[in-house]
């Protein structure tokens, strides 16, 4: 539907007007976004892991729970064979994120710089 309504722009009223919506609309959108803060914590931790040779980060699911629409998914962080950040989510990517951002909150609460 956006790309029929883009398309219909485009016809009626140029390319110029395209840019123009999409400068005042979508990319300003995704700027914010970018600007959000949402990050990737699983990609930050090991970034932060190997630039400190601090070890391999390991994530292990603990537990699955619930029905299969309803999954709920358990996961712990382990680094060095030390357990660090667990995590629950609907999916397994979702609780290693959580795992993993539970793991930079404490770290940093340890002293450690983690960007």
């Amino acid at each position: 539907m956006f790309e029929a309504f883009i398309g219909a722009l485009f016809l009626d009223q140029g390319i110029d007007a395209v840019r123009s919506f999409l400068l005042r609309t979508m990319f300003a959108v995704l700027e914010e976004v970018g600007r959000s803060g949402v990050e990737d914590y699983k990609t930050v931790l090991q970034e932060f892991t190997q630039r400190a040779a601090f070890g391999v980060v390991v994530y292990r699911i603990l537990e699955e729970r619930g029905p299969a629409h309803e999954r709920v998914f358990e996961s712990e962080v382990w680094i060095r064979d030390v357990r660090y950040g667990s995590g629950q989510g609907r999916s397994k990517k979702e609780a290693e994120q959580q795992a993993a951002r539970q793991t930079i909150l404490m770290l940093r609460s340890q002293g450690w710089e983690i960007d």
